[in-house]
């Protein structure tokens, strides 16, 4: 399966995105608080389709937003999203 795409200038076109949300979570022991989850897009014919979700991966934003920007780097098929996910905070 083909995941990257060469144009005729050279330009690297993605397949899969990933983008960090912000969500509020609640839990009986501890309240609400903010958490944030990774989508997971697949780009086709210019436009963005959300295929997948997980939510409540961190507290720290950073932490999901480099995560989420690693898995659009290297092209994380989205059949491995969930357990790269689990890998990692594992």
């Amino acid at each position: 399966m083909l995941y990257l795409q060469q144009t005729n200038d050279n330009q690297t076109l993605t397949q899969w995105e990933y983008h960090a949300i912000s969500e509020i979570c609640s839990h009986p022991d501890c309240g609400e608080y903010i958490s944030y989850g990774i989508q997971a897009f697949q780009q086709e014919h210019g436009k963005l389709h959300l295929i997948a979700m997980i939510h409540d991966i961190s507290t720290k934003s950073t932490v999901v937003e480099e995560l989420a920007h690693l898995f659009t780097l290297h092209q994380l098929s989205p059949l491995h999203f969930q357990e790269a996910v689990e890998d990692f905070i594992s």
